[in-house]
């Protein structure tokens, strides 16, 4: 498993992956199941992502 790339500061036009850590009923930790989640920033020095868990 690999750690998503979620920094702050990221240039504008840049692509990032990232995956949400979750935990289950006997207290693991893990990566959320399925793909990276990717997001282009936009051409401004702020942006904003919206997600849903999976």
């Amino acid at each position: 498993m690999t750690s998503p790339d979620c920094r702050p500061g990221q240039p504008p036009a840049t692509t990032i992956e990232r995956q949400y850590p979750k935990k289950n009923s006997p207290g693991n930790v893990t990566w959320e199941s399925g793909t990276n989640r990717s997001y282009t920033t936009g051409s401004s020095s702020g942006y904003t992502a919206s997600d849903t868990w999976k």
